[in-house]
């Protein structure tokens, strides 16, 4: 027999058993489409966080965070070490923010109006001031564009030039604002979300809620970032109290966290995969029963063992296509439309080739090794005593 008899057969065979079949077909449509969306889900988290990482760090970027404390005297050693182009230094304090009958729980943070541009992203810090000035002295302060405006009532929530007060765990001020910041897409550098966050400088911010004068967070911007894991060796060696690491290192740890969650959601929902091939089996086994008759009479014909082995595996390669090829356009739809919102955007499934052709080989896979068994049962039977079945 040529291979498209097989398949010709197997797919009558297929249209015989309606019932069965459709049962067959729809589930595995439904695991094809679960483990699909569960890993394109799981990509699609891994290219943001991917992308959110690289806006926070940058090539040429190391993080220096205190397990105990960073002192000004430590900024100083940084500052001087080769291959340091400079060190900008964070301190923040989570406030209730009023200004009028507004009040939100908020974080202000303590930076030096010379560096807050490069938490901004921008060359000149005129760029990202939506309205206003970056005038950051004293008690003027500079509030993000989510703060002073709501975007869903259309109205001005703080003005400029307006005062507010700024209520920390044990003081309280009033201060000034002079400009209002653009939002940024997303997280950026030090994961500070600038559209929903307050800068004053960082002299009047410890006088106001931090007297011991430690930091929060050191950002080193290095000159040479072919020399990035070397500068971190250094600085380790000379501030040996702080957690420092790089974009390399953040994106390798997230990377070996994205696996295990890729995993963890691929096993969940290969559940469904296992389900479907426990009813290959059980379709195939009946099959096997209520064609006994049938099997002794290709027995008869001169079929052998292996032929109508081979018969049964094909009809359940078939229900299986069937079912993959229905699935792969429902989960191509279902990705266009279905995600997760997450800081304020869509998260859709990221659908790659690689997730394509797991979600078609996995099946395809688990249902022939379910077909395995009631196959050789039917190859194995006896054409004389499966001629006397009814």
């Amino acid at each position: 027999m040529k291979l498209v008899d097989y398949f010709s057969l197997a797919f009558d065979g297929v249209k015989e058993r309606k019932g069965r079949s459709i049962g067959a077909v729809i589930g595995i449509v439904i695991a094809v489409v679960a483990l699909a969306l569960a890993l394109g889900i799981g990509e699609a988290f891994r290219a943001m966080f991917y992308e959110t990482l690289r806006r926070a760090f940058g090539p040429d970027i190391i993080y220096v965070m205190p397990t105990e404390h960073l002192t000004e005297s430590d900024i100083l050693i940084m500052s001087s070490l080769p291959n340091v182009e400079h060190v900008i230094p964070i301190v923040g304090q989570g406030v209730l923010l009023k200004a009028g009958t507004f009040e939100r729980s908020v974080m202000v943070y303590g930076i030096r109006a010379e560096y807050l541009k490069f938490i901004m992203g921008v060359e000149d810090l005129e760029e990202a001031i939506e309205e206003g000035s970056p005038d950051l002295v004293g008690l003027n302060i500079l509030v993000g564009e989510y703060l002073s405006y709501n975007y869903l009532t259309k109205t001005k929530l703080i003005e400029i030039g307006q005062q507010v007060i700024l209520q920390g765990v044990d003081r309280t001020t009033i201060a000034v604002v002079t400009g209002i910041l653009k939002a940024s897409s997303g997280p950026g550098v030090a994961f500070i979300n600038t559209g929903s966050s307050v800068f004053m400088d960082i002299d009047t911010f410890f006088s106001l809620f931090r007297r011991d004068m430690t930091y929060d967070l050191a950002i080193v911007k290095v000159k040479d970032v072919n020399r990035v894991e070397e500068t971190i060796e250094i600085i380790k060696a000379y501030v040996p109290q702080a957690e420092v690491f790089s974009l390399k290192f953040a994106l390798e740890q997230f990377g070996i966290f994205m696996n295990s969650v890729q995993i963890f959601l691929g096993a969940v929902s290969g559940i469904g995969l296992f389900i479907t091939g426990l009813w290959i089996f059980d379709t195939m086994t009946i099959n096997v029963v209520q064609r006994t008759r049938e099997i002794g009479v290709m027995k008869a014909l001169g079929f052998k063992k292996r032929q109508i082995m081979f018969l049964f595996l094909a009809e359940a390669l078939v229900i299986t296509i069937i079912g993959v090829a229905i699935g792969a356009v429902v989960v191509l739809g279902l990705a266009q439309v279905v995600g997760i919102p997450m800081f304020g955007a869509l998260i859709k499934p990221k659908i790659t080739p690689f997730i394509l052709l797991l979600v078609t080989l996995t099946p395809i896979a688990t249902n022939i090794v379910a077909t395995l068994a009631p196959a050789y049962r039917a190859a194995k039977l006896d054409p004389v005593e499966a001629l006397r079945y009814e």
